[in-house]
């Protein structure tokens, strides 16, 4: 599996639907490939992570 630039290999946030909470504001790039927020990179995602759905195979 590749992984694509500019959308998060944990939650699938991008540059146009990123990841907000009130105490962080918005998430921002760990690497410098794009593909890990600043929120799962320290774990400020485990709400949006444990609300998201297994995704479901046809």
């Amino acid at each position: 599996m590749s992984v694509k630039r500019g959308l998060c290999k944990i939650c699938g946030c991008t540059d146009r639907n990123a990841c907000y909470t009130d105490e962080h504001g918005a998430c921002w790039w760990i690497d410098e490939q794009h593909t890990i927020c600043s929120h799962c990179y320290y774990g400020w995602n485990k709400e949006k992570m444990r609300n998201k759905k297994e995704p479901t195979r046809d």
